[in-house]
């Protein structure tokens, strides 16, 4: 896809969105560079002592995040989140949460 694209269905995304990064990360601050703004209806989230992959370094701090940005997700605490469905969202745009749109 071209940048073009991609910005075009951020667009379109109308639920709201998390964008969450590490401060660790070679990826930049999705504010900072303009990523952010192509999307309706985002919250950005930097993680301290996290790199590209916030899931991984901080997990508990990832998982509480989620579940409190989006409670009808069906992520109550204690719950496993359905990983699978993450990876798909995190390899796509790097900390864009699209799980929400299924």
């Amino acid at each position: 896809m071209t940048v073009a694209e991609i910005e075009e269905l951020w667009r379109r995304i109308t639920c709201p969105t998390l964008l969450v990064y590490g401060k660790e990360s070679c990826a930049s601050d999705p504010v900072k560079d303009g990523r952010a703004r192509h999307f309706r209806d985002a919250k950005v989230v930097a993680f301290e002592n996290a790199g590209h992959w916030v899931h991984h370094d901080r997990l508990d701090a990832f998982l509480d995040l989620v579940r409190g940005f989006s409670p009808s997700a069906g992520l109550r605490s204690g719950a496993s989140p359905p990983f699978g469905r993450f990876r798909r969202c995190l390899c796509r745009f790097p900390a864009a949460a699209r799980y929400w749109q299924k």
